[in-house]
This record gives C-alpha cells, sequence and structure tokens, in this order.
C-alpha cells in the first residue's frame, strides 16, 4: 500500500476494449484500491482524449458515457458508466485554480470520454464517488502541466484523487493487431527503451530531463508522434512531488506491440 496520503495516479487506458479485456492492465484497475490508503472522497479525472485552449471543467450534474471511437464489439456501446459530479467539488477547483492563475471555464455539456471511463468503471465499478473531468489546455508545457499538479495537491491532502490516464508509449500507425495482449518479449524494443528511460528519469525525479523528454528520449518523435498521450503523466509527477511522495511504478505491461499500459503513483 502506498503513503497515508492518497497519492495521484497515472493510469492507462489502452483501446476502449480494455474495458471488456481480462488482461494484465485490467486486473490491475480492477485492484487500483489496494494502491491507496482509503477511499477517495472525490475525484478529478484528466484524460489525454480531452483537450482544449485553457483550462475547462465538467459542470453537468450527470456525467454522460461518450463513445469516442467506431469499429469495436457492440457490446462496448452498451456499457456505462453512471458518474455524477458535485457543485461542492467544481466550487473548489474554480476557486484553488483562480487563486493560482489559472482560470477555468465549465462546460455544461460535456461527458467522460473513453480515456476517462474505461479505467473509472474498472477501478470503481460502483460509480458511487463524485468525480469531475479536467480538460488538458494545449497551451501548457510539461513544466506547465507539471506546476499545475502541484496547485492540485492541496485537493489530494483532502482526500481528493487526482488520477490522469494516458500512455507512457502510444503510436496507433504502427500497432501490431496480431497481438493486443501480447507477453512482454512481443513488445518493440523501440518502445520499451523509450519507457525504460521515462522509469529511469521519473525515479530520479530528474524533471528537467523529462519535461524535456522529447529532445532527450531515445525515440521519443516514434513512441509519440503527438505528446497527447503523456501530457497527463506530469500533471500526477506534480501532484506527488508537492506532496512529498517519491514516485512509484505500480504497473507494467504492453499491448499492440507499443501501447504501454503502465501506470505511475
Amino acid at each position: 500500500m502506498l503513503d497515508t496520503k492518497i497519492p495521484a495516479l497515472f493510469v492507462p487506458h489502452g483501446a476502449p476494449d480494455l474495458a471488456l479485456q481480462d488482461n494484465e492492465a485490467a486486473s490491475f484497475l480492477k485492484n487500483l484500491g489496494t494502491h491507496i490508503s482509503r477511499k477517495p472522497k472525490a475525484i478529478i479525472m484528466v484524460s489525454a482524449h480531452w483537450e482544449t485552449r485553457g483550462l475547462q471543467v465538467t459542470a453537468a450534474r450527470e456525467l454522460e458515457t461518450i463513445y469516442d471511437f467506431r469499429g469495436f464489439a457492440k457490446e462496448l456501446y452498451e456499457l456505462k458508466y453512471p458518474a455524477q459530479s458535485s457543485s461542492s467539488l467544481i466550487e473548489n477547483l474554480l476557486g484553488l485554480l483562480a487563486s493560482n492563475g489559472h482560470p477555468l471555464r465549465l462546460h455544461a455539456s460535456r461527458g467522460l470520454d473513453h480515456g476517462a471511463w474505461v479505467p473509472l468503471m474498472l477501478a470503481f465499478p460502483e460509480a458511487d464517488i463524485p468525480l469531475v473531468q479536467l480538460s488538458l489546455d494545449k497551451s501548457m508545457n510539461p513544466e506547465d502541466l507539471f506546476n499545475l499538479g502541484k496547485v492540485l495537491a492541496s485537493l489530494s491532502e483532502q482526500d481528493i484523487l487526482v488520477m490522469s490516464s494516458g500512455g507512457l508509449v502510444h503510436n496507433l500507425f504502427e500497432l501490431d493487431f496480431a497481438n493486443p495482449n501480447e507477453p512482454n518479449e512481443a513488445t518493440e524494443p523501440w518502445a520499451r527503451e523509450f519507457e525504460n528511460w521515462l522509469d529511469k528519469h521519473i525515479e530520479a525525479k530528474d524533471w528537467q530531463s523529462l519535461f524535456n523528454y522529447r529532445s532527450l528520449a531515445p525515440n521519443a518523435e516514434r513512441a509519440h508522434p503527438t505528446d497527447e498521450h503523456l501530457r497527463p503523466l506530469f500533471i500526477t509527477l506534480g501532484v506527488n512531488e508537492a506532496l512529498d511522495l517519491s514516485p512509484k511504478k505500480l504497473h507494467s505491461s504492453f499491448t499492440y506491440g507499443n501501447i504501454s499500459m503502465a501506470a505511475w503513483g
């Protein structure tokens, strides 16, 4: 079990059908509660699949399950995660971010994309924890996101879980569809090399190297042709740095040859 403080978490969401899979990553998410000391009072969710100009937060009382994908099994589109929001959580977040120079806009109709509801459904299937989804601000670089995480750390001290979803390696152009849940030895060497570089620098708290991963890490452009799936990680790292929690790798596996399903807390 982790520290008695509730750490921020970076979790994978993989392909949307992770919600129906019985693989290592799904098993990890189903047991996510063992990695936090107690049930959170609320959740702030950040997903790679909601990018905006400026920060936005969901404001609907009932958060719709968004099927932002196509071509998957019919039963996937029948799944629903009946999440409820919280006006006090939204007000808390609005005040905190505004006081730290981060204006926050309310999105009245936005629900939860698959990067949010898939891991939430596996980790908290009862959907009985109030939550909101916070967008990824396109204008923020890795260091900005890290500093945003530091701001959000005060919420973690109130037993609010800050949970970010993405992937340490994510290249849709080079998926190996023959191996959706392959053994580790089938993982692309370049993908593993990139993740190993991240692991080394996260464990060392070498934040400056991580902020500049695109020019320093091996295979960075290949691991992330676009960077939205790695960006949520920096929020997690910032929260836990402010809480004085040492980074811990909680899970490691790959799917489809290069999609990292790693998790950090």
